[in-house]
């Protein structure tokens, strides 16, 4: 049997017969697993792929249904229940069993690597006759039929640079047979169709010259250049411009064999993919450029290559010798030991911060680095990780990236961030292994979570690699995630610049060389030059605007007129200019600091020559700059923000409305950009839109691991839904939902379930009982900490899930499991344990019926949830492993992390403190990762607690109390709650509780339920006679019983209550060998055994076998305290 795939879908007997293979939805199954190579394709994968537009519970179904009739038609003569030969089913999924010779593509890609190793130089003909057998095996675009789906893309892009470059070979074979005009007539096509191919166009001049067409030649090496410049950016490579030499003076090694072989035959099937990095293009930042004298060119660059993505050339550095000195040491040491560095510089805006990173790119470029460009929008709206697409899109060029490593950067919705992270770091690091290179990032200030998460993982990365970069941000506008991201590299001990002022002899300087720039050095004089840098306050932005107005004004606007203020100086020049050049600008800033010339014409009311004119004079004035080829953005931008400020609210939303429009038109899958531009616009009649746009923004953003980015997103959608007094109360409801689930993810548990009591409030309006049970499962991600007080349940909650499910139509499998796991973590442990436990165990059974990993990850969880108790431990190591497993299976980290956590509180509970740390060491890492901060919180709370069992007191005081800082940032529930315990503790156990008495007071005051047992016990130590009445109230079986219990204990011994004492000790003897508090993690006071020890001193028995087991357990926890205490006791005995 034959498959051929190098065209339309079709399969043959070994007769030649062709075989029907169906219909459109069977002929892609096939497909998809000729894609597979044999291997096993997942029928959960297969159902997604296939079936994406309509996943359901009878998904699997239909494609059992189709495996089956595929199966008749591919082996009609297979006897019933035998097993299938070919299409075969192998956990977990199926595959095609075929020979590689079976497969048209691999027949042609074998037959391209013969045509290669026969030596085109040396045998021309027999390579020609390979590559023309392996090109006529092509009947139309490869898997044609289901080209467009994205599991086909990779292998399409790769067949399809498969032939492009076996067209090349075959060119070069023609051209080695002395068929120099037939090389030419195809090269021409092959250039027409891939014209960023450099390869393809120094063939063709070849040809030509061969054909004896010099002049024809020389016309195909300036349209090459002029393609790569317009396309890329970038001058010709050196291969084409040798060629271009030897052409101009008629060389005749242009004859010779050489000149056609010089690199081994082409580039090889080793590295075939000039994959095409996606949307976007080159953009290029750096604002430290001076733009020449002359006017723009809009239509190509004029990049010398000073630094990929920066089309300009840095101006002379004044007054940062220093600093740059720092960075460029740092670069000297990482590019001497092949090592990873990062520099961070911070300062005011205006204070030089991209001129400082301009001279270094400049200067690391003259050394022969590599360097490349990415910049932090000014505006709302581009997708997460969008500097780092900038980056790998400049180099690409130069180092294409390989099909892994393009299909993980692209396809970022099904890719984990760690992943993502991993592939870029490869890809940094392969482009470095020859040249060491500088990545700048400009504005993190204005980062988003995802761009700062692959910063803090690079920098990280200890793998060898000649990687330097460098971020710059304003200082006052730092926020959570900058501030992590700082604190992160000072660890990782980043080099730090906080930029101050010049000092002013070196704005003096700068003020002369900005004069000198335009022929003005004549008003120049001392006194002008004084009074600007007395202005100036060591502003380098202020001086040089301020000595642009001296330049072109005279001293009395410079240095009289004109207020003491960068936003006044820059009116001043702005009002200089002709009113279409003003209203030009004024359409820009609400477009963005740096945008697309064919948006902005399109949103401008002006004639498209006039906006050009426009953007002409404000880049000859040094408003505008101009990056690359098409695009334009503001100098400074100060210069944006000035200009934008100064718009009134009606006029802004007019021109975001313009501007909508025209990226609706032009750019419609920017929907970042469109939701921000739509929103802006809301009020005038395209509220819908914007809601449409931002929801679309936020999916993708949560796909891209941005979730805060995505709460931003559904929080902007709500508003401007809530605009219109009249609309649809549906939407309303689904936008809450969306909006507590991104809480949720985004680790705010607080707010999502502040945010999913709203949904549920809006979905009860409409009385879609789906709906609310939708709103209700809203915040049922894998939960790793309380969402609600300790104690506290809220029953009317409850009983509105109990309704709902009762409600519930039958079908709704999915649904009912979340609805269970849900019910089961609200009622819980202090309401009704045993309803909550039965929910439970339902939603497990449900969701391994549904196969659906998301579901059971929730089910399990609430299992886990309702099990945190004493004596469930092994049940608790059960469900702890599953979620482990689950976790990594189906690259979901929060679920690992939930699992491993999980089973170190029960391994704690045990006292196995050393394989808990492991685990929660593994936790850490993954948290640290992937962003976990809940995951992070726990970990750091678990090793400071593993620390003081064990004696390192200090550092697990640092531990505590920047899991407080931490944990608070990341709104965990009843954080300050846990540390306050954690205080109290730490004062018991070195005989100090009276010293807790403002500790527990806040206790008692914020937890009255939970806190009775602690303050009974400090009552009792005074002689409050409520210490008794205290002490006769049991405590919750929950996760701290053992603990209440043992403070239960203190109280019954100090008012010697042998009755009590004797309960006690009953109710703990289940637990002899286990830790009080351990399955807290956290809060930790000792052995149990201790604790029963004591008691029975009360009780008149001899506590020496207690004594004994609460050695052991101390020895096996390794915890010197308790050890000691417990050899003690029995040397006293």
């Amino acid at each position: 049997m034959r498959f051929q795939v190098l065209g339309p879908l079709e399969a043959f007997t070994v007769d030649g017969h062709p075989i029907a293979l169906g219909p459109r939805r069977q002929r892609a199954v096939v497909a998809r697993l000729l894609l597979a190579g044999g291997r096993v394709v997942p029928a959960d994968r297969l159902v997604e792929d296939l079936w994406s537009d309509s996943i359901s519970s009878g998904a699997s179904g239909l494609l059992q249904s189709n495996i089956s009739l595929l199966r008749r038609i591919l082996e009609p003569d297979r006897p019933p229940r035998a097993p299938a030969k070919v299409l075969v089913s192998a956990a977990p999924g199926y595959a095609l069993r075929i020979q590689p010779g079976d497969l048209d593509s691999w027949l042609f890609e074998q037959e391209v690597r013969q045509a290669e190793e026969s030596g085109l130089a040396r045998a021309p003909g027999q390579a020609l006759t390979l590559l023309d057998r392996a090109l006529a095996r092509w009947q139309g675009p490869a898997y044609s039929e289901v080209a467009a789906e994205e599991w086909a893309g990779p292998e399409v892009v790769r067949l399809d640079e498969l032939r492009a470059h076996a067209r090349q070979l075959r060119a070069m074979g023609l051209l080695a047979s002395g068929r120099a005009a037939a090389a030419a007539a195809e090269l021409e096509v092959l250039v027409a169709e891939s014209p960023l191919r450099e390869e393809s166009w120094r063939l063709l001049a070849l040809a030509l010259y061969r054909s004896g067409r010099q002049g024809d030649a020389l016309s195909v090496l300036r349209r090459a250049r002029d393609v790569l410049v317009a396309e890329l950016g970038v001058d010709p490579g050196p291969r084409l411009r040798e060629t271009e030499v030897a052409v101009l003076a008629q060389d005749p090694a242009l004859d010779h064999a050489a000149m056609l072989f010089g690199q081994a035959e082409g580039r090889g099937l080793a590295n075939l993919a000039d994959i095409d990095p996606g949307p976007g293009g080159a953009t290029e930042p750096g604002e430290h450029a001076n733009q020449p004298r002359g006017g723009p060119d809009m239509s190509r660059s004029r990049m010398k290559n000073p630094g990929i993505g920066d089309p300009r050339s840095a101006p002379r550095l004044i007054g940062r010798d220093g600093e740059l000195g720092t960075l460029l040491d740092a670069a000297q040491m990482i590019a001497s030991i092949g090592s990873r560095g990062t520099a961070l510089i911070s300062g005011e805006p205006g204070i030089g911060k991209s001129a400082l990173v301009g001279a270094l790119a400049a200067e690391l470029e003259s050394r022969g680095w590599l360097v490349s460009w990415g910049r932090c929008p000014e505006a709302e709206g581009s997708p997460a990780l969008w500097p780092w697409a900038q980056v790998m899109t400049t180099l690409d060029p130069l180092v294409p990236r390989t099909r892994e490593e393009w299909e993980v950067l692209r396809l970022g919705a099904s890719t984990t961030q760690f992943h993502v992270h991993r592939a870029l770091s490869g890809y940094l690091a392969r482009v470095a292994e020859t040249r060491p290179l500088l990545v700048v990032l400009e504005d993190l200030n204005r980062a988003d979570e995802a761009t700062l998460a692959a910063l803090r993982d690079l920098a990280a990365d200890r793998q060898p690699a000649g990687v330097f970069v460098v971020g710059t941000y304003r200082s006052a506008e730092m926020g959570e995630e900058l501030a992590e991201t700082c604190s992160t590299l000072a660890r990782q001990e980043a080099t730090r610049i906080d930029l101050a002022g010049l000092a002013a002899a070196d704005v003096a300087a700068l003020v002369r060389l900005t004069c000198a720039e335009v022929d003005a050095e004549d008003r120049a004089d001392d006194r002008s030059v004084a009074a600007i840098a007395a202005r100036a306050d060591g502003n380098p932005f202020y001086a040089r605007e301020t000595a642009r107005l001296l330049a072109s004004e005279g001293v009395l606007v410079a240095t009289s007129e004109v207020p003491a203020g960068a936003a006044d100086v820059i009116r001043r020049r702005v009002a200089r200019l002709p009113a279409v050049a003003r209203n030009v600008l004024r359409t820009f800033a609400a477009l963005g600091r740096e945008g697309e010339v064919s948006v902005l014409v399109r949103a401008e009311q002006h004639h498209a020559d006039e906006v050009y004119d426009a953007l002409e004079i404000a880049v000859v004035t040094g408003l505008l700059e101009e990056p690359a080829p098409g695009r334009v953005r503001f100098a400074h931008a100060l210069v944006m923000d000035t200009i934008y400020g100064d718009l009134p609210k009606l006029r802004r939303a007019r021109l975001h409305f313009r501007i909508a429009e025209a990226m609706e038109e032009l750019r419609p899958a920017d929907v970042g950009a469109l939701a921000h531009h739509f929103a802006e616009a809301a009020t005038l009649g395209c509220a819908d839109k914007a809601v449409r746009y931002c929801r679309a923004a936020a999916v993708q953003a949560e796909q891209r691991f941005a979730f805060r980015s995505a709460v931003a997103l559904w929080a902007r959608a709500l508003a401007v839904h809530l605009l219109d007094p009249g609309g649809d109360r549906r939407v309303r409801a689904e936008l809450l939902r969306e909006r507590a689930r991104a809480e949720q993810l985004a680790g705010l548990s607080q707010s999502a379930r502040e945010s999913r009591a709203e949904a549920i409030r809006a979905a009860e309006v409409t009385g879609d009982r789906a709906l609310t049970a939708a709103a209700i499962t809203a915040i049922d991600t894998p939960m790793m900490w309380n969402n609600r007080t300790h104690g506290q349940t809220d029953v009317a909650h409850v009983e509105l899930i109990r309704r709902t499910l009762a409600g519930l139509p039958d079908g709704e499998s999915e649904l009912r499991a979340r609805l269970l796991a849900t019910l089961a973590l609200e009622a819980a442990i202090w309401h009704d344990p045993a309803g909550a436990s039965a929910a439970a165990e339902e939603a497990v059974v449900l969701a391994r019926g549904l196969g659906d990993a998301s579901v059971l990850a929730v089910a399990l969880n609430a299992h886990y949830y309702v099990n945190r108790v004493p004596g469930q431990y092994d049940l608790v190591l059960e469900i702890g492993a599953e979620l482990m497993e689950l976790g990594r299976r189906e690259r979901l980290p929060g679920v690992e992390a939930l699992g491993l956590l999980s089973r170190s509180s029960a391994l704690m509970a045990r006292a196995d403190v050393d394989e808990a740390a492991a685990l929660v060491e593994a936790a850490r890492e993954l948290a640290g990762r992937y962003d976990l901060r809940e995951a992070a919180a726990l970990a750091g709370l678990a090793t400071a607690a593993i620390q003081r069992m064990q004696g390192d007191e200090a550092e697990a005081a640092r531990g505590f109390a920047k899991v407080a800082a931490d944990a608070t940032e990341a709104e965990m529930w009843d954080i300050y709650g846990t540390m306050t315990v954690v205080r109290v503790i730490h004062l018991h156990q070195q005989g100090r509780l009276a010293e807790a008495d403002p500790e527990i007071q806040q206790l008692a005051d914020g937890y009255p339920q939970a806190a009775r047992s602690l303050l009974s016990a400090r009552m009792a130590m005074d002689g409050h006679p409520q210490a008794a009445e205290l002490l006769r109230e049991e405590p919750a079986f929950d996760y701290l019983w053992l603990l209440m219990q043992a403070f239960r204990a203190d109280a019954a011994i100090t008012l010697g209550d042998r009755d009590i004492a004797e309960q006690i000790y009953a109710q703990l003897l289940p637990y002899r060998d286990c830790v009080i508090g351990g399955e807290t993690i956290s809060m930790i006071l000792g052995p149990v055994a201790e604790c029963m020890a004591r008691l029975a001193v009360l009780l008149g028995r001899d506590p020496s076998d207690d004594w004994r087991q609460a050695l052991k357990v101390a020895q096996r926890a390794r915890a010197p305290r308790w050890e000691a205490r417990a050899r003690t006791a029995l040397q006293e005995k």
